[in-house]
């Protein structure tokens, strides 16, 4: 039977499933990945460590060994408990000699989170540097901030060229979403002193990249304007 339409006809089956599946032991490996101080604080259950939509495959997948299956694998994403989101590859394992009644699985967690950051940084490189043979510098520096608000799931991009004094800015572009949503202001082009620019010349200070998460309590942010 197609397991997906198995799945249409009959929900209450995943969902009884879910509810049988008990963690009965963890590696400290699997402790260190999810920040827990020890084992006991896993064994609530699998829907406190996946995102709702990877415990939703993980159910699925272990439905499939029900239904005869020895080996599975899957991608997904666990909640650790400080709340961080880690990209991981599932491998399912029925336990020899449990292949009958299904009673011990093993699954084993690859934590594939750079991984998959760095691919996405490499996809976005290959892509300007495509794009930068048929479009121009200003459309280069919009399509660039572009794929970095992708990558860092920011809302706001802008660009600035530093003069070779080392103490002007040269406003040259803003993200596509920026432009769209949010800046009003007209400034392209605008030379201004970076001593009198906010915290994102942080990085012009300290010759590296900054980040702030916490702008509010920052000492020497200033202000917008109107």
């Amino acid at each position: 039977t197609d397991i997906e339409t198995y799945f249409a006809q009959h929900p209450e089956t995943v969902r009884q499933c879910a509810d049988l599946i008990k963690i009965v032991d963890v590696n400290q490996a699997a402790v260190a990945l999810h920040g827990a101080a020890d084992k006991e604080e896993l064994f609530a259950g699998l829907v406190q460590i996946f995102t709702p939509e990877s415990f939703d495959t993980f159910r699925r997948k272990m439905v499939c060994l029900w239904h005869g299956g020895t080996e599975m694998a899957a991608d997904g994403v666990i909640k650790t408990l400080a709340g961080e989101r880690r990209d991981v590859s599932i491998y399912f394992s029925v336990c020899s000699g449990h292949e009958q009644t299904l009673s011990k699985v093993i699954v084993s967690l690859v934590d594939i989170t750079e991984r998959k950051r760095n691919d996405a940084v490499n996809t976005a490189r290959l892509h300007l540097i495509q794009y930068a043979e048929t479009h121009s510098l200003d459309d280069l520096l919009e399509e660039t901030l572009n794929e970095v608000e992708k990558l860092t799931d920011s809302l706001i991009g802008f660009y600035h060229f530093v003069e070779e004094d080392q103490q002007t800015l040269v406003l040259q572009n803003w993200s596509t979403r920026t432009k769209s949503e949010f800046c009003k202001a007209e400034g392209k082009g605008l030379h201004y002193p970076i001593s009198d620019a906010g915290v994102w010349v942080d990085c012009v200070h300290q010759r590296k990249a900054v980040i702030h998460n916490d702008y509010a309590d920052l000492p020497h942010k200033k202000g917008l304007f109107e």
